[in-house]
C-alpha cells in the first residue's frame, strides 16, 4: 500500500507527555508507511514538546508544532495550515490506533467503496479496561445527507461527530475548526467538512482506541458553564450554516437542540437571561419541526418538557 496517497495525521497534545509516545508509536509502527504526522504541542508546561521533538529527531514523517495554549481547536487548524496530504485524519494523544494494519485498511476500504469520506468504530477504554465501542455503521456506504441528519440528531449509528474515528478524502480546501467554542467545536467542524462529501462509508471495524478520563466537567461549576454556553452557540452556528441551503431539516433539529441546551442550562441556573430570550423562538421552532414530522420520540418528548417548562416560567 506504500504507492497510495499519503495521510496526514493531526494530533493536538497538551500536558501528555505520559501517554503522547503511546499514541505515536501506535502511528509509526503502521504498515501504510506514507503518512505526514503533524503534533501541536498547545503550550504545555510539562515534557510533552521534548517526547515529541525526540521522535521527530528519529523519525522525518513527523512535524512539531509549538504554540501557547489556545486549546484543541487552534492546534488543529495550525496543522491543518501545513497538512498536505491526499487523506486526513486525527487522533488525541492520549489515544492509540487499534492495530499496525489500521491505516491500510481505511484507505483500502475509502478507496474500493468509493465514498468521499470514511467513518470507523472505536473502543472505549477507561482506567485501562474496555467498557465500550463507538460503532460507526454496518459497512455501508451511504448519503452524506444522511449522515449529517443523524449526527446532528445524536443518532449513535453514526460514529458521533468526533474527529478521531473517521477518514477524509482531500481534494479541496478544508474546513478550519471554531476556536471560539470550548465544546461541540468538532461536532461543528465535522458537519460543515461533510458538506463538501457526497458518499460516507460507514464502517464496522475497530480501527481506533479512545481512551476517557474519569474526569467529570460537571464536577467543576465554571467549567460546567463554560460548557454549557458554548453547546448553546454551537448550535446556533449550526443552525445559521445549514437554514439557507438544502438541508432544512438538518437546520431545524440544530435549533431545537439550541434551545433545549439552553433551557438545560437555565435549569442548572447558568442562563437565565438566555432562557428568558428564547422563550417566544420556542414557538417557532416547535412549529418547524411540527412539519418535519420525522424527528425521533424522544426528541419529541424533550421539546413537550421544554415547552411545558418555559410555558411555566415566571419573567
Amino acid at each position: 500500500m506504500d504507492g497510495c496517497g499519503k495521510i496526514s495525521i493531526i494530533i493536538p497534545a497538551f500536558n501528555a507527555e505520559k501517554s503522547i509516545g503511546g499514541c505515536i508509536e501506535s502511528i509509526i509502527c503502521q504498515t501504510y508507511c506514507n503518512l505526514q504526522i503533524i503534533i501541536v504541542d498547545d503550550g504545555s508546561s510539562d515534557g510533552t514538546l521534548s517526547v515529541c521533538s525526540k521522535y521527530a529527531a528519529e523519525d522525518d514523517r513527523i512535524t512539531v508544532i509549538g504554540q501557547p495554549n489556545g486549546g484543541p481547536s487552534a492546534a488543529r487548524n495550525a496543522a491543518l495550515k501545513v497538512a498536505d496530504g491526499d487523506y486526513l485524519m486525527f487522533a488525541d494523544a492520549d489515544d492509540r490506533l487499534s492495530d499496525n494494519e489500521a491505516c491500510s485498511f481505511l484507505v483500502g476500504t475509502l478507496e474500493e467503496s468509493g465514498a468521499d469520506a470514511m467513518f470507523y468504530s472505536a473502543a472505549v477504554y477507561e482506567n485501562g479496561a474496555c467498557v465500550g465501542r463507538v460503532t460507526a455503521g454496518e459497512d455501508e456506504v451511504v448519503c452524506a445527507d444522511g449522515v449529517i441528519d443523524g449526527i446532528i440528531s445524536d443518532d449513535s449509528s453514526f460514529g458521533g461527530g468526533y474527529p478521531w474515528n473517521k477518514l477524509w478524502k482531500i481534494s479541496g480546501e478544508v474546513c478550519q475548526f471554531d476556536a471560539d467554542l470550548f465544546a461541540y467545536e468538532d461536532k461543528k467542524w465535522v458537519l460543515e467538512q461533510l458538506q463538501s462529501c457526497q458518499k460516507v462509508y460507514l464502517g464496522k471495524r475497530v480501527c481506533y482506541n479512545y481512551h476517557r478520563s474519569g474526569h467529570s466537567l460537571s464536577r467543576d461549576v465554571a467549567r460546567e458553564a463554560r460548557r454549557l454556553k458554548s453547546i448553546v452557540a454551537a448550535y446556533g452556528r449550526i443552525y445559521a450554516m445549514f437554514k439557507d441551503g438544502a438541508h432544512g431539516r438538518a437546520a431545524r433539529i440544530a435549533y431545537n437542540k439550541m434551545v433545549l441546551f439552553a433551557a438545560w442550562a437555565a435549569y442548572r441556573g447558568r442562563l437565565n437571561d438566555v432562557l428568558a430570550a428564547l422563550k417566544e423562538e420556542y414557538s417557532s421552532a416547535r412549529r418547524a419541526l411540527a412539519e418535519d414530522g420525522q424527528l425521533p420520540l424522544k426528541e419529541r418528548v424533550k421539546c413537550a418538557l421544554v415547552g411545558r417548562y418555559l410555558n411555566n416560567m415566571r419573567d
